[in-house]
Protein backbone atom coordinates (compact mmCIF):
# COMPACT_ATOMS: atom_id res chain seq x y z
CA UNK A 1 0.00 0.00 0.00
CA UNK A 2 1.30 3.45 -0.95
CA UNK A 3 1.59 6.05 1.46
CA UNK A 4 -1.26 8.66 1.17
CA UNK A 5 -0.04 12.26 0.30
CA UNK A 6 -1.16 13.93 3.45
CA UNK A 7 -0.68 12.00 7.26
CA UNK A 8 -4.55 10.76 8.58
CA UNK A 9 -3.92 10.71 12.28
CA UNK A 10 -6.70 8.72 14.66
CA UNK A 11 -6.52 8.68 18.33
CA UNK A 12 -9.19 6.17 19.81
CA UNK A 13 -9.50 6.00 23.21
CA UNK A 14 -11.59 3.91 25.25
CA UNK A 15 -13.32 6.18 28.60
CA UNK A 16 -15.74 3.09 29.65
CA UNK A 17 -17.29 -0.04 28.72
CA UNK A 18 -19.79 -0.48 31.48
CA UNK A 19 -18.91 -3.64 32.85
CA UNK A 20 -16.31 -3.23 35.73
CA UNK A 21 -13.20 -2.59 33.72
CA UNK A 22 -11.25 0.62 36.02
CA UNK A 23 -8.41 2.54 34.37
CA UNK A 24 -5.44 0.71 35.49
CA UNK A 25 -2.74 1.01 32.51
CA UNK A 26 -2.59 2.59 28.99
CA UNK A 27 -1.07 0.84 26.22
CA UNK A 28 0.04 3.04 23.08
CA UNK A 29 0.24 1.65 19.60
CA UNK A 30 1.12 3.85 17.10
CA UNK A 31 0.98 2.50 13.82
CA UNK A 32 2.11 3.16 10.16
CA UNK A 33 1.82 1.20 7.11
CA UNK A 34 4.22 -1.65 7.72
CA UNK A 35 5.31 -0.27 12.10
CA UNK A 36 3.87 -0.74 15.04
CA UNK A 37 5.28 0.93 17.86
CA UNK A 38 3.93 -0.79 21.65
CA UNK A 39 4.46 1.26 24.67
CA UNK A 40 3.55 -0.58 27.53
CA UNK A 41 5.29 0.92 30.50
CA UNK A 42 8.65 0.78 30.84
CA UNK A 43 9.38 -1.70 28.09
CA UNK A 44 8.70 -1.04 24.20
CA UNK A 45 8.36 -3.33 21.15
CA UNK A 46 8.72 -1.95 17.45
CA UNK A 47 7.58 -4.31 15.07
CA UNK A 48 9.18 -3.67 10.93
CA UNK A 49 6.43 -6.20 9.31
CA UNK A 50 8.86 -4.63 6.11
CA UNK A 51 12.31 -5.95 7.15
CA UNK A 52 11.10 -9.08 9.55
CA UNK A 53 12.62 -7.12 12.77
CA UNK A 54 11.12 -7.04 16.24
CA UNK A 55 12.63 -4.23 18.85
CA UNK A 56 12.26 -4.86 21.92
CA UNK A 57 13.50 -1.61 24.47
CA UNK A 58 13.89 -0.71 28.11
CA UNK A 59 13.37 2.68 28.72
CA UNK A 60 15.11 2.56 32.51
CA UNK A 61 17.81 0.19 31.43
CA UNK A 62 18.68 1.54 28.39
CA UNK A 63 18.91 -1.93 26.39
CA UNK A 64 17.56 -2.70 23.30
CA UNK A 65 17.05 -6.24 21.87
CA UNK A 66 16.95 -6.61 17.96
CA UNK A 67 15.10 -10.48 17.14
CA UNK A 68 13.70 -11.56 13.91
CA UNK A 69 10.61 -13.09 13.20
CA UNK A 70 10.83 -16.51 14.34
CA UNK A 71 8.66 -19.83 12.64
CA UNK A 72 7.71 -22.08 15.11
CA UNK A 73 9.54 -25.42 15.73
CA UNK A 74 7.88 -28.45 17.33
CA UNK A 75 6.51 -27.96 20.79
CA UNK A 76 6.50 -24.83 20.28
CA UNK A 77 3.73 -24.39 17.82
CA UNK A 78 1.61 -25.51 21.19
CA UNK A 79 2.08 -22.02 22.62
CA UNK A 80 0.95 -20.66 19.29
CA UNK A 81 -2.86 -21.87 18.95
CA UNK A 82 -5.81 -19.05 19.10
CA UNK A 83 -9.29 -19.83 20.32
CA UNK A 84 -12.16 -17.23 20.46
CA UNK A 85 -15.56 -17.11 22.65
CA UNK A 86 -18.08 -14.53 22.57
CA UNK A 87 -18.59 -14.32 26.66
CA UNK A 88 -22.32 -12.58 25.96
CA UNK A 89 -21.27 -9.16 27.74
CA UNK A 90 -22.35 -6.27 25.38
CA UNK A 91 -22.30 -2.97 26.06
CA UNK A 92 -22.86 0.40 24.49
CA UNK A 93 -20.52 3.30 24.21
CA UNK A 94 -21.91 6.50 22.58
CA UNK A 95 -24.31 4.75 20.69
CA UNK A 96 -21.76 2.27 19.18
CA UNK A 97 -21.99 -1.59 20.87
CA UNK A 98 -18.89 -2.99 22.19
CA UNK A 99 -18.66 -6.48 22.57
CA UNK A 100 -16.58 -8.34 25.01
CA UNK A 101 -14.64 -11.52 23.24
CA UNK A 102 -12.64 -13.83 25.52
CA UNK A 103 -9.25 -15.12 23.92
CA UNK A 104 -7.18 -18.20 24.95
CA UNK A 105 -3.84 -18.28 24.01
CA UNK A 106 -1.49 -21.25 24.13
CA UNK A 107 -4.14 -23.53 25.37
CA UNK A 108 -2.84 -26.44 23.40
CA UNK A 109 0.78 -26.36 25.72
CA UNK A 110 -1.55 -27.07 28.40
CA UNK A 111 -0.62 -30.52 27.45
CA UNK A 112 3.03 -30.18 28.84
CA UNK A 113 1.71 -28.61 32.56
CA UNK A 114 3.05 -30.08 35.41
CA UNK A 115 3.27 -28.36 39.11
CA UNK A 116 4.05 -25.24 37.30
CA UNK A 117 2.37 -23.90 33.66
CA UNK A 118 4.40 -24.41 30.52
CA UNK A 119 6.44 -21.30 29.83
CA UNK A 120 8.27 -20.79 26.18
CA UNK A 121 10.70 -18.00 25.82
CA UNK A 122 11.03 -15.90 22.77
CA UNK A 123 11.63 -12.56 21.44
CA UNK A 124 12.88 -11.57 25.49
CA UNK A 125 9.61 -12.30 26.40
CA UNK A 126 8.05 -15.54 28.55
CA UNK A 127 5.15 -16.96 26.98
CA UNK A 128 2.27 -19.06 28.69
CA UNK A 129 -1.33 -20.04 28.23
CA UNK A 130 -3.58 -17.61 29.12
CA UNK A 131 -6.90 -15.92 29.14
CA UNK A 132 -8.07 -12.43 28.08
CA UNK A 133 -10.83 -10.95 27.77
CA UNK A 134 -10.89 -7.84 25.39
CA UNK A 135 -13.72 -4.99 24.23
CA UNK A 136 -14.03 -4.93 21.09
CA UNK A 137 -15.33 -2.16 19.15
CA UNK A 138 -17.37 -2.11 15.22
CA UNK A 139 -18.32 0.66 12.97
CA UNK A 140 -17.81 1.53 9.28
CA UNK A 141 -16.18 5.16 9.96
CA UNK A 142 -13.50 5.43 7.59
CA UNK A 143 -10.45 6.27 10.28
CA UNK A 144 -11.04 2.99 11.59
CA UNK A 145 -11.71 0.98 8.55
CA UNK A 146 -7.83 2.58 7.42
CA UNK A 147 -6.65 0.73 10.73
CA UNK A 148 -8.46 -2.57 9.73
CA UNK A 149 -6.88 -2.14 6.59
CA UNK A 150 -3.19 -2.04 7.98
CA UNK A 151 -3.81 -5.32 10.08
CA UNK A 152 -5.15 -7.17 7.25
CA UNK A 153 -1.58 -5.95 4.93
CA UNK A 154 0.17 -7.74 7.78
CA UNK A 155 -2.24 -10.61 8.66
CA UNK A 156 -0.02 -13.09 6.95
CA UNK A 157 2.39 -12.01 9.23
CA UNK A 158 0.22 -13.06 12.26
CA UNK A 159 -0.26 -16.11 10.64
CA UNK A 160 2.99 -17.10 10.31
CA UNK A 161 4.41 -15.97 13.45
CA UNK A 162 1.31 -16.68 15.66
CA UNK A 163 3.21 -15.24 18.74
CA UNK A 164 3.22 -11.92 17.67
CA UNK A 165 -0.38 -11.24 18.22
CA UNK A 166 0.33 -11.82 21.56
CA UNK A 167 2.67 -8.52 21.55
CA UNK A 168 0.92 -6.21 18.83
CA UNK A 169 -2.61 -5.88 19.47
CA UNK A 170 -2.96 -5.01 15.71
CA UNK A 171 -2.60 -8.59 15.18
CA UNK A 172 -5.80 -9.19 16.68
CA UNK A 173 -8.17 -6.94 15.03
CA UNK A 174 -8.73 -9.18 11.84
CA UNK A 175 -8.98 -12.30 14.41
CA UNK A 176 -11.45 -10.27 16.56
CA UNK A 177 -13.18 -8.51 13.42
CA UNK A 178 -13.07 -4.71 15.16
CA UNK A 179 -10.83 -2.82 17.17
CA UNK A 180 -9.79 -3.98 20.75
CA UNK A 181 -10.09 -1.12 23.29
CA UNK A 182 -9.22 -2.65 25.45
CA UNK A 183 -8.55 -5.60 28.20
CA UNK A 184 -9.13 -7.41 31.22
CA UNK A 185 -6.93 -10.41 32.64
CA UNK A 186 -7.26 -11.84 35.71
CA UNK A 187 -7.19 -8.18 38.30
CA UNK A 188 -5.53 -6.26 35.46
CA UNK A 189 -7.01 -3.81 33.54
CA UNK A 190 -5.91 -2.08 30.51
CA UNK A 191 -6.97 0.54 28.09
CA UNK A 192 -5.52 -0.23 24.42
CA UNK A 193 -4.90 3.82 22.53
CA UNK A 194 -4.19 3.17 18.61
CA UNK A 195 -3.02 6.52 16.48
CA UNK A 196 -2.25 5.95 12.98
CA UNK A 197 0.04 8.31 10.49
CA UNK A 198 0.30 7.02 7.23
CA UNK A 199 3.45 9.47 6.43
CA UNK A 200 7.34 8.61 8.32
CA UNK A 201 9.41 6.00 8.20
CA UNK A 202 11.42 3.58 11.20
CA UNK A 203 13.82 5.91 12.07
CA UNK A 204 10.97 8.55 13.39
CA UNK A 205 9.76 5.57 15.60
CA UNK A 206 13.44 3.67 16.33
CA UNK A 207 14.88 4.70 19.86
CA UNK A 208 18.44 6.39 19.70
CA UNK A 209 19.33 3.24 21.74
CA UNK A 210 18.32 0.62 19.00
CA UNK A 211 20.31 2.76 16.63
Amino acid sequence: MKPHAHALSIILVLITVGVGMAAEKTMNITVKESLSLVENGRRSFLFDYRAGNLYSFDEKSGECARFSFQVPQKTEKFFNSVETKDSGEVSVENGVPVFVKKVLFGQKALVFRTVTSPVLRQYGVDFSPRTVEYFVRRNNDPAWNQLLQVAKNNELFYQQFPLLRQLDPMGLLVFLQGIPLGYREGDNRVFLQFKYDASGSIEELLPEICR
